[in-house]
C-alpha cells in the first residue's frame, strides 16, 4: 500500500546510462504476401526489443490501383493520396480503393498501368520545369555578380 502512496506512483527504476543505450538490429523477411517486410529491433540493454516495421512495395498492390512514391510509400494512382508506410498491407489498401473509389472497381491492371505512366509523366514534366527554373535562376544571379564585379562598385542597400 506505501508504494502507492509514495508521490501517487509505482515505484519506478532509476534511469541510467546502460538503460538507454540502444543496439539497432535489422533484418528481410518475406511476408505471406510475398511483400518484403524490413525489420528493425530496437533492444536495450535490459533485454527488452521493440521492433519497427516498415514495409516494403509490392508490384500486386497496381492491381488495387497504388504505386510507390520515392519515400517508399503507397501513392493512389486515382486520388493521388499518398499513404504512411504502415498503410502498405493489402487488407488496408483495398479498403482505401474499396470505400473511397467504388466506381473503379471493375478496372483491369492495364487501366492503372495506364493511370501510373500518366503520374510519372506529370510528375516528370513538374521537375523538368522547376530545375529550369532555378537554373535560370542561378544564371541570372552569377550574371548580376559578374556585372558587379566588372564596374567594381560595391552592392550596398
Amino acid at each position: 500500500m506505501d508504494r502507492w502512496l509514495k508521490g501517487g506512483h509505482f515505484n519506478k527504476k532509476p534511469v541510467t546510462e546502460e538503460s538507454l543505450s540502444t543496439q539497432s538490429v535489422e533484418g528481410r523477411i518475406n511476408d505471406e504476401n510475398g511483400s518484403q517486410v524490413v525489420h528493425r529491433c530496437n533492444s536495450n540493454a535490459n533485454g527488452f526489443i521493440n521492433p519497427i516495421k516498415k514495409r516494403k512495395y509490392n508490384e500486386s498492390y497496381l492491381e488495387m490501383g497504388f504505386s510507390e512514391t520515392n519515400d517508399c510509400q503507397p501513392q493512389c494512382v486515382i486520388c493521388l493520396k499518398v499513404l504512411p508506410n504502415s498503410s502498405m498491407y493489402p487488407g488496408k489498401l483495398r479498403r482505401h480503393f474499396e470505400k473511397t473509389h467504388p466506381d473503379y472497381e471493375g478496372k483491369t491492371t492495364d487501366y492503372f498501368k495506364r493511370k501510373r505512366t500518366e503520374l510519372l509523366a506529370v510528375q516528370n514534366k513538374i521537375k523538368t520545369h522547376v530545375q529550369t527554373d532555378n537554373e535560370n535562376a542561378l544564371r541570372d544571379s552569377y550574371m548580376v555578380s559578374y556585372r558587379i564585379a566588372q564596374k567594381g562598385e560595391a552592392l550596398i542597400f
